[in-house]
């Protein structure tokens, strides 16, 4: 193909690159695409989101904001934010609209503030913060007003990295693309204002709907007041407060809290915590009592200063503070113009709600319904209880009737001779008698006192008229018990209170009261024959038995007891057995003894008690409460018995293990020409070198790092290869030891300026069985499925010193290398 002439014009290419034209076309399709996700968006943030982050993405920018101005328009508050610091945002969130910065004054002036390099914006703006934020500035910022009907309602804002020449290109997509912004706004708030429209209808659906569901669950409430008190806050928690209180004037004016509801439980605790330590002063000026008054409180937020103002001290103050109270309502439950008590409703933080006009209202229409059910519940109450206070008066009488097992008679009394009395006896119901006691009274008309006469048993006949005979003429009032058989064969007992008054010389008035006592004397009998067949099998018991009472004294000790220590009862009784306690062990015994009878627990402990023959002998002794049917505490019951035999067998087991455990660690330090030291206590081992190191945490993967470590300090402190070649194998035996049998420890790295290592190596295994001790330290190549192997040979030949540790808790090894190999053993000795 030739050249054109040098005088023919050039045509455009369409295949040649143009930048500036791509830009725009790109741009353009850019704000076609804005304009569709806008018309999706529904929320000012959601409307944000989009603009801020198309103008970033388009305009090269670093980070973009999108700023509203507030209700009352004195300030700006960040609806959305693309690539600033977490931190900032935070501290920008809501700003005067007077603030020194671009984006306010694009929303002041209502014109777009374009800042080509940081000395534009240093000139502009000069008193920013203190200079504190110019060390968060970029290069270059453009802040463009959102205007919606000439007035601006907020502003866009871009920040750059790099100074920037805004171009005319620039400057029309960030205009068209804050009134593509402006009018997403302007359908956002009045999608805003159709919600808001369709809310407050539907809140008032909720609101009747709620009422209704008042009526009908104080309608269906049980009469009984704290029943239907709690169904109420029940019902209103969470749906119309987070919690709800409810507090009922007695008759007297005292205030009493009867519901407490809560979202939380445990706050709902608090509440009553709250109630219980700073009851309501009759004449304070809590919203309760105002309330009480018939004057509906409210408060759509409740500050620290009102909290300050309710409190009566500062620790009422912090309970008040954790409840995180958000605004309350405080309306009178009122009917038939009496005023019964008051209903409190409140938000919190948590919930983030606050109460408005319509709660209110709403609230006061729940308290009338509300008061009626409860006015019901506290009719039906009172009326309960009236009818309950007579069926206890009715019952009463009742109980006294049937219980009253006796036989009232009364007689006149009169000498007949030298020897007999006359006795004219009659008693005060001859039916009710009967009823009591049924007799043969054939003929019909026997008089009962004579059938009672009848039926006395001739055994106790004749003592009990005797007696009866010398206390009348002693002007003596008298009891006596006594048998007698019924109609039915049944021999009954039976106790007679005789009251006498002295008429004239020889005659007398008697009243008397003859009351059932036949299941007194046969619990009676019933006793001492359980008490008889105790004493028996308690002194034929091969153990120590003793009793004592609620009052911590002991009253019985069985006849081994006694033939143990060679005393009587009477001196044991008491406190007297405490006599025969060893003294190096009777505080400690007396403080087990009187903690149990505290607590009122079950005890065992060891003491040594002093046998017939002087010799203190170990005693095993074990106490058990007693409670009686009713659980009534009785006091205590313990057996003892001689341990002696079996604490010196321990103590010879004890020191036979030492013994044994002595040579054990004399043999091993013999075998190992003085290496390995077995360690019977933690103060056994060598006392820690300075720390070289950080502590390590062992597992298989930093097994190596120990070794890195211990390498790194044995260089350092002159150590020659071959010395610390053999400490890193017994440092590796030893670590590896820990980490796959013990699944882990810790390893420290100590070291002396006089050239000495120390590697401390511990773990919480279940510790090495020292029996396989000799064996490791002498048989190349040994293993077992245990904690030891042919690396324990291997450990004691590399380190010079091996200090071991041992037991269930787990296992501490000390390996101690110096820098110069010691002189061997045959020229220093073991």
């Amino acid at each position: 193909m030739s050249a054109p002439e040098p005088n023919q014009e050039a045509v455009p290419n369409p295949l040649v690159f143009d930048p500036v034209m791509q830009r725009a076309t790109h741009r353009i399709a850019r704000l076609q695409s804005v304009t569709a996700a806008l018309s999706e968006s529904l929320t000012p943030a959601q409307v944000g989101g989009v603009v801020v982050g198309e103008g970033v993405a388009a305009l090269e920018a670093s980070a973009g904001s999108m700023v509203l101005l507030t209700e009352d328009g004195t300030e700006l508050e960040v609806v959305r934010a693309v690539g600033y610091p977490e931190a900032l945002v935070e501290r920008w969130r809501r700003f005067s609209v007077e603030a020194p910065v671009p984006i306010a004054e694009a929303v002041r002036t209502g014109e777009p503030v374009y800042l080509e390099n940081r000395e534009a914006w240093l000139s502009r703006f000069p008193d920013i913060d203190g200079g504190a934020i110019r060390k968060e500035l970029n290069e270059a910022w453009a802040a463009l007003p959102l205007v919606i009907k000439n007035r601006a309602v907020g502003a866009i804002g871009l920040t750059f990295p790099h100074p920037r020449d805004f171009s005319d290109d620039d400057r029309v997509y960030m205009l068209a693309l804050t009134r593509q912004c402006a009018q997403a706004l302007e359908r956002a708030r009045l999608y805003d204002d159709a919600v808001k429209a369709l809310g407050a209808a539907e809140a008032a659906q909720r609101r009747m709907a709620f009422l209704a569901e008042v009526s009908a669950a104080v309608a269906a409430a049980s009469l009984d007041l704290e029943t239907t008190l709690a169904a109420i806050s029940r019902l209103l928690v969470p749906q119309l407060a987070d919690w709800c209180a409810i507090d009922i004037k007695s008759d007297d004016g005292a205030v009493q809290r009867l519901a407490v509801a809560h979202v939380d439980p445990a706050k709902a605790e608090i509440i009553r915590e709250v109630q219980r330590q700073y009851p309501l002063a009759p004449h304070g000026s809590h919203p309760v009592l105002s309330c009480l008054a018939g004057q509906p409180q409210f408060a759509a937020d409740v500050s620290d200063a009102d909290l300050q103002t309710l409190a009566q001290d500062a620790d009422h103050l912090h309970l008040l503070r954790e409840l995180n109270l958000l605004s309350y309502l405080c309306v009178p439950l009122t009917v038939r113009d009496r005023t019964l008590g008051a209903i409190t409703l409140v938000t919190t933080a948590e919930s983030g709600r606050r109460f408005d006009a319509d709660d209110r209202a709403l609230a006061e229409e729940m308290g009338r319904r509300a008061a009626l059910s409860i006015d019901n519940a506290r009719l039906y109450r009172e009326a309960q209880e009236e009818i309950a206070e007579r069926k206890r008066a009715e019952e009463e009488m009742r109980l006294i009737s049937a219980r009253a097992q006796c036989i009232l008679w009364h007689a006149t009394v009169e000498e007949t001779g030298k020897y007999w009395l006359r006795w004219d006896m009659h008693v005060a119901d001859e039916e009710a008698a009967q009823r009591f006691f049924p007799l043969d009274t054939d003929p019909p008309e026997m008089p009962y006192t004579f059938a009672w006469h009848l039926s006395k048993l001739s055994e106790d006949k004749e003592s009990m008229e005797a007696y009866g005979a010398s206390q009348v003429r002693a002007n003596n009032s008298y009891s006596q018990e006594f048998r007698c058989r019924g109609s039915d064969g049944q021999v009954r007992w039976f106790k007679e209170d005789v009251q006498i008054e002295p008429l004239a010389p020889g005659k007398w008035r008697a009243v008397g009261v003859c009351t059932d006592i036949t299941e007194r004397k046969r619990t009676e009998e019933a006793i001492r024959e359980s008490e008889k067949r105790f004493q028996v099998m308690a002194d034929t018991a091969p153990v120590l038995i003793w009793l004592s009472g609620e009052d911590r004294l002991r009253y019985y000790f069985n006849k081994p007891w006694l033939d143990f220590t060679g005393r009587t009862l009477e001196q044991e009784m008491g406190s007297g057995w405490a006599e025969g306690v060893h003294p190096d062990d009777l505080a400690r015994c007396l403080d087990i003894y009187l903690s149990a009878f505290e607590a009122r627990k079950p005890f065992e402990m060891e003491y040594r008690l002093r046998r017939h023959d002087g010799e203190y002998r170990w005693i095993l002794g074990i106490g058990t409460p007693r409670f009686l049917e009713d659980l009534h505490f009785a006091g205590f019951i313990g057996s003892c018995i001689d341990v002696t035999e079996r604490k010196h067998a321990e103590d010879t087991l004890i020191e036979n293990e030492h013994r044994q455990r002595v040579f054990l660690r004399d043999v091993l330090a013999s075998v190992t020409e003085g290496k390995l030291r077995l360690c019977d206590a933690a103060s056994d081992l060598p006392a820690p070198l300075p720390a070289a190191a950080e502590p390590i945490e062992l597992s298989k993967p930093s097994l190596r790092w120990l070794r890195q470590v211990t390498r790194e300090v044995a260089i350092s402190f002159g150590f020659p290869p071959e010395r610390w070649h053999d400490l890193l194998t017994a440092v590796g035996e030893a670590s590896m030891n820990a980490v796959v049998h013990a699944g882990g420890g810790w390893a420290r790295v100590h070291a002396s300026a006089q050239g000495t290592i120390q590697v401390w190596i511990e773990d919480m295994g279940a510790g090495i069985d020292v029996e396989r001790l000799p064996r490791a330290t002498l048989e190349r190549g040994y293993t077992t499925a245990g904690s030891l192997g042919h690396g324990f040979w291997m450990m004691l030949r590399s380190a010079d010193r091996v200090w071991l540790l041992t037991g269930p808790e787990g296992t501490r090894v000390v390996l101690e290398q110096d820098c110069a190999e010691p002189e061997p053993s045959w020229l220093t000795g073991i």
